[in-house]
């Protein structure tokens, strides 16, 4: 994206839609490695996801439906059932039956009280932001280069990448500014075995988190990337320069 509007509960849109089943567990690529599969587009008030192996469903992201409840690691969650299609689109697509629910606009939760700072934030799994540095990427590319293997940075799902720092220097981010944003640094993120996933055809590739284990096991377990929490809202764009002097 060209550029992203920071709200109150995180990047606008980001993480408002999941699918659960009829336990009330959020499904993910740690289940469901196909997942990675799906295309999504936004325009306006229009949400269109699917492939050209099955089909396309769109969803009018203002819709309402029927509220269910369920939980992400723990907490309690909500969220409408805003479209049947949706749902039976996932189900088939799953071969398993789930629920395919929205935020509504409505539903936020907090990031862990644990840490100094905290923010609001919808489905993501802990906090709104995850930044990594592109030459953190490029020394585990280094590293798995010897067995043929080169990732890109869609394994680490993170929306914002930034150039300029040395390897892993976002360890060490305290506060900064990107754009019109603030943003706190909270933690190293711990990575999962959706690292593993190819995103582009849902194979596994179990290289990927067994080398970075080999130099980057730390207190949160293999890390790679620094979860934040905004400060305040406004847009980020791509280009714009992370500044600390200004803190």
């Amino acid at each position: 994206m060209p550029s992203i509007e920071v709200t109150e509960r995180g990047p606008r849109w980001d993480r408002n839609w999941v699918i659960v089943n009829d336990e009330g567990d959020f499904l993910s690529q740690r289940q469901f490695p196909v997942l990675s599969r799906v295309e999504v587009q936004l325009d306006t008030d229009i949400l269109k996801f699917g492939n050209a192996e099955s089909s396309y469903v769109s969803v009018d992201v203002n819709a309402r439906g029927s509220k269910k409840s369920f939980k992400v690691w723990g907490n309690e969650c909500w969220g409408e059932e805003i479209s049947p299609d949706a749902s039976a689109w996932f189900s088939n697509f799953l071969k398993s039956k789930c629920y395919f629910l929205s935020s509504a606009n409505l539903f936020s939760r907090k990031s862990s009280q644990k840490r100094t700072h905290s923010s609001s934030l919808v489905y993501a799994d802990g906090y709104p932001f995850l930044l990594v540095s592109q030459a953190s990427l490029d020394l585990l590319n280094n590293k798995l280069e010897e067995k043929k293997l080169q990732v890109k940075m869609s394994r680490f799902r993170p929306n914002i990448v930034v150039t300029g720092l040395e390897q892993h220097e976002e360890d060490n981010l305290d506060e900064f500014k990107i754009g019109e944003v603030k943003f706190k640094a909270v933690k190293n993120c711990p990575r999962c075995v959706i690292v593993n996933v190819n995103q582009e055809d849902s194979t596994h590739q179990n290289e990927v988190l067994k080398t970075l284990a080999s130099y980057r096991k730390g207190e949160q377990g293999i890390e790679f990337g620094q979860n934040l929490v905004h400060l305040n809202q406004g847009i980020i764009n791509i280009g714009d320069n992370l500044i600390t002097s200004e803190l």
